[in-house]
């Protein structure tokens, strides 16, 4: 039960940092389209097509982790901002509507207190084990450089045995022949 309630956890602030990092994607491609274009007529079409496949994944994690993000995304005075724009989120609107209020600067201010924190605890992590893993492989990389000349030198070691070995059966052999 208890890696069960470790595992939720868990997964519940992945989905947190997972939701950030998606806001944080579709809210800048929003304000592009938007800045690029500011007065032309098919913006809401750019946005549409930009977005297309964000909202749907967008849709799909919000609803998964309803519950938590309801508990957990809070706006002002501690105000359920969730379930407030649950229909958003139940793919009854378009993703630009999605993508509007996700740049709320309530939407905004409360992902970044709750998903910042914890993104940038997985950012450290992953930092943390890239430094891990170049530490490994300039490990590894030393040992296989002192394994490739170890067989290196004996290889060499050997080919001179070779060496010797032949002259010496050549020397016997055409001493062999002189007798």
């Amino acid at each position: 039960m208890r890696d069960l309630d470790l595992y939720m956890k868990e997964s519940e602030q992945q989905a947190l940092q997972v939701l950030f990092y998606l806001s944080v994607l579709t809210v800048t491609q929003y304000h592009e389209i938007v800045n690029r274009h500011k007065g032309g007529n098919n913006i809401t079409e750019q946005v549409q097509r930009a977005l297309a496949h964000v909202g749907p994944l967008l849709n799909d994690l919000l609803l998964d982790f309803q519950g938590f993000f309801a508990k957990t995304i809070l706006g002002t005075h501690g105000r359920e901002l969730f379930n407030d724009s649950l229909s958003c989120f139940k793919g009854e609107v378009s993703v630009v509507e999605l993508a509007m209020q996700l740049c709320s600067q309530e939407w905004l201010t409360a992902l970044e207190r709750h998903a910042g924190v914890s993104f940038t605890k997985l950012l450290r992590e992953g930092r943390h084990v890239a430094s891990s893993t170049d530490e490994y492989l300039v490990k590894l990389a030393l040992w296989s450089e002192n394994v490739a000349a170890e067989a290196i030198a004996e290889h060499i070691v050997r080919a001179a045995e070779f060496e010797m070995t032949s002259k010496q059966i050549v020397s016997a052999l055409l001493a062999e022949q002189h007798n």
